[in-house]
């Protein structure tokens, strides 16, 4: 017997689904409204303690061009766009620079005919010089960037900046090499300390990324002044310049900052934004559980912010595998995926750190040796702050060694293993000639901590 249904329980199904369908859509008009009302509370919370919560918070008080680096530094990115080309030509396309691309690895300068070859390139942009000059001698940096943009937006035109900034770097770095090449040793001196300044003033800049560039920036910088100050013939008056810079260097809140320069960029992706054919309004309905992802990470921004506010040696045990604070967090798969690059920031900033640390307390050995007529026995009779020659992942003095080659200073790295200043792996973050095997055999009664 075939069983057709009534039609009275034909309605009573459709009711039945009809009231089904209606409660689903109450409960997540419910959803929708709670976690929308949770995001706006959270920009409050964030903006009311003086935090950036967009990318239009980010933005920088106005400031004359005069007195904005970063104004200078963008003024000139068609010369140095054009400077980046015959930069990468040299090295690809001629003899002179193929040979160097391959000193250059093991820590050489240039040959007389190269550094002319490179110094023809510089000479023909004299107005990068000019203007990162005026850069360097200001005391403020206010970003150019759009901030009335989408996050996609402003993502993209920083790093056609960072991209900009880096190509300048690569424009000083020759300048130092070629004139250590010259035997223009403060000159060379002067010229890394101005890259040292731009890559602090340039911790203005917001965003993760940013800050990434300012420490490879930094690295540069430091790398063309042990060049320059091993050589031994640096002035004392340059060697107390650089002291000035290196002091201002040290700023325990660059990384807290750009965490929260990170997290206000971040809540503005919270903006999801349907296509033209997609209806606001059921598209606000279903956009509320990635909404709930991104309030996720927001909750673990703010974790990661009270960490670093707290101390720089907790943070970094809260950070890596294994502390309260890595992956899994516990607070949702967008919150899990910003801990590696978190992780990797943490390490980046300690090996800036213990590189500035390394260059200062080099650079002090110098002017010791100035003031002295002799070398320290060490980096003890410095009288410097123990703070300020510690190493930042053991809390123990760096490790100062002295060779017929110069002074090697160096933290033991991320492994907390002294590999006896390698740092071309690197396994040790500091400062010093590149390491031969001859090294390893002779440095055992040299070591001074």
């Amino acid at each position: 017997m075939r069983f057709t249904p009534s039609k009275r329980l034909l309605k009573r199904l459709a009711l039945g689904f009809a009231i089904t369908i209606g409660l689903l859509l109450m409960a997540n008009g419910v959803m929708a409204w709670r976690v929308e009302s949770r995001l706006q509370a959270r920009l409050e919370a964030i903006r009311a303690a003086g935090d950036p919560a967009s990318i239009a918070d980010l933005a920088p008080a106005p400031l004359p061009n005069s007195e904005n680096a970063a104004a200078y530094i963008e003024a000139i990115r068609p010369q140095i766009e054009a400077f980046s080309k015959e930069y990468g030509r040299f090295y690809a396309k001629t003899a002179l620079g193929k040979a160097y691309d391959k000193a250059e690895i093991l820590g050489e300068l240039p040959t007389a005919e190269q550094a002319e070859a490179m110094r023809a390139i510089l000479n023909s942009y004299p107005l990068i010089d000019q203007e990162l000059t005026r850069a360097a001698a200001c005391e403020q940096f206010a970003s150019r960037g759009d901030f009335t943009v989408n996050h996609q937006e402003f993502l993209e035109q920083m790093l056609d900046r960072l991209s900009n900034f880096r190509a300048a770097a690569r424009y000083v770095a020759w300048q130092c090499r070629t004139l250590l090449q010259a035997g223009e040793i403060d000159a060379a001196v002067e010229k890394g300390v101005a890259l040292l300044r731009l890559s602090r003033l340039h911790d203005e800049e917001p965003l993760l990324v940013s800050y990434l560039v300012s420490i490879a920036v930094r690295g540069v910088a430091i790398h063309e002044l042990y060049q320059a100050l091993n050589t031994g013939l640096a002035s004392p008056e340059v060697l107390m310049k650089l002291e000035t810079e290196l002091a201002r260097q040290d700023d325990p809140h660059r990384f807290a900052r750009m965490l929260r320069s990170e997290r206000g960029y971040a809540m503005n992706t919270f903006d999801l934004m349907p296509g033209q054919d997609v209806n606001p309004f059921y598209f606000s309905m279903v956009s509320w559980p990635m909404k709930q992802y991104y309030l996720g990470a927001s909750d673990h921004y703010d974790a990661l912010l009270k960490a670093a506010d707290g101390g720089w040696d907790e943070f970094r045990s809260d950070t890596q595998s294994g502390g309260s604070l890595a992956e899994p967090t516990g607070h949702g798969v967008l919150a899990d995926l910003l801990m590696p690059a978190m992780e990797a920031a943490v390490s980046a900033e300690d090996r800036n750190t213990a590189m500035l640390r390394s260059l200062r307390a080099f650079n002090s050995l110098l002017l010791y040796k100035a003031e002295h007529g002799r070398e320290a026995s060490g980096l003890a009779e410095l009288g410097l702050p123990a703070a300020q020659i510690a190493d930042p992942l053991t809390g123990k003095p760096l490790i100062a060694k002295h060779t017929d080659r110069g002074w090697i200073i160096y933290s033991v790295g991320t492994d907390g293993v002294d590999d006896g200043g390698e740092f071309a792996k690197p396994k040790d973050f500091g400062v010093g000639p590149p390491k031969l095997e001859s090294d390893d055999k002779d440095s055992g009664d040299d070591q001074l901590e």
